[in-house]
């Protein structure tokens, strides 16, 4: 089974303040299981939504970086 992360460790893994990984986990921007009250994000998920995310802003800025060809 997965362990799963409260809003602490979310925020000392993502390296921001707890008020943040709050947010993003009620915000769902984060996948998360609800268990009444509680909300956890499950280790393995928070490690390919990080994965994920920095893929795609590698590519973003991948992207931004490179000049346009000549005649575009």
């Amino acid at each position: 089974m997965d362990r799963l992360l409260r809003a602490e460790e979310v925020a000392e893994i993502l390296n921001v303040k707890r008020a943040c990984a709050y947010r993003l986990m009620q915000h769902e921007v984060l996948p998360v299981v609800r268990l009444n009250r509680a909300v956890r994000v499950p280790k393995s998920e928070l490690e390919r939504w990080i994965r994920e995310h920095t893929e795609r802003e590698r590519a973003r800025v991948t992207s931004a970086a490179t000049p346009p060809e000549r005649g575009e």
